[in-house]
């Protein structure tokens, strides 16, 4: 049973606030202020027992601004064993330069940064969409970087991970003009492997190529993948300067082919080895801003969808008569 968490104060600095399936431990995501620097870094705290115990500088060099979206794209999601945290962060446009830059950019070594390597290969792009320019989500998340990655964080080592094995974002090529944004991650609970989440349409689905509108656009098309991370999760687990294993993990695939809207995801506990998947759904969706939603449920066993099990347990209600 939880432990009941007493009241707390949040600091300004403070970005988000996640209490672990126990009770008895808390991340707190912070950014805080660089002395000199405009610059900001962002930190994850672990408290246990009213107790610090973790500091982890969450690295710059992997991700952009961490995103806490309760609306739209969610926030940070504890695993069973309480290890291990996911979260959504935004993406880091590509590097470019222009093509009157230094000619240093023509023929980049092996031992330039990376930073440089892609403003090789990103040489007269500084204007074009999805390199230098981002198109805007509008509304709400005009100011948002328009793709989100999913990342992992071990508490014990401090090592974070994106997961790349989501459904393709960027035709091939890292830029910020892909095809799906990617948010509400899970971790499934009965084995704590894969992580469940909302991918919205923004030009993979071709029913929506273009992302002004989201927050108020409630028929822009999303479906819910599951991205197993067993792998991910042992490499994490390595402590820097171990043996890491290189082997990948599964590719992604899509709990809801058959429904337009689908978003939402949430476990509920495990019971006799099993657990059950609860998200919004609307299978047939709607042309207006926002419309109604059901319930869907999918039973989980052993890491892995029950697949016959699918169901809709409670169907829009279009009209309040009809409920």
């Amino acid at each position: 049973k939880p432990i009941p968490l007493p009241p707390t104060e949040i600091r300004d600095d403070a970005l988000a606030r996640a209490p672990s399936p126990s009770g008895r431990k808390i991340a707190m995501f912070r950014e805080e202020g660089v002395q000199g620097s405009p610059k900001k870094n962002q930190v994850l705290e672990v408290w246990e027992d009213g107790a610090l115990l973790r500091r982890i500088l969450l690295p710059s060099s992997k991700h952009g601004k961490l995103i806490f979206d309760a609306d739209t794209f969610g926030g940070p999601s504890w695993n069973p064993d309480e290890t291990v945290l996911v979260y959504p962060a935004e993406r880091t446009a590509p590097e470019t330069t222009s093509f009157f830059d230094p000619p240093i950019y023509d023929s980049v070594s092996s031992t330039t940064s990376n930073g440089a390597e892609d403003a090789a290969a990103n040489r007269g792009r500084q204007h074009m969409l999805g390199y230098g320019k981002s198109e805007s989500w509008g509304e709400k998340y005009a100011k948002q970087s328009p793709l989100l990655d999913l990342f992992l964080v071990n508490i014990e080592t401090g090592r974070v991970g994106m997961i790349e094995n989501c459904p393709p974002t960027d035709n091939g090529e890292v830029t910020t003009f892909g095809s799906f944004a990617l948010g509400q991650p899970r971790f499934e609970r009965t084995t704590g492997e894969t992580i469940v989440y909302t991918a919205y349409d923004a030009g993979g689905g071709a029913e929506m190529p273009r992302r002004l509108g989201l927050i108020y656009c409630q028929q822009r098309p999303s479906k819910i993948y599951a991205s197993p991370v067993t792998n991910l999760l042992r490499q994490l687990a390595v402590s820097p300067g171990g043996k890491e294993t290189s082997e990948e993990d599964g590719a992604c695939y899509c709990l809801t082919l058959d429904t337009r809207l689908a978003r939402s995801p949430v476990f509920g506990p495990v019971v006799e080895g099993k657990s059950k998947l609860v998200y919004m759904s609307s299978k047939e969706g709607f042309d207006t801003h926002s419309g109604c939603f059901g319930l869907s449920s999918i039973e989980w066993k052993n890491g892995r969808p029950v697949t016959s099990s699918q169901r809709i347990f409670l169907q829009p209600v279009w009209d309040p008569k009809d409920s």
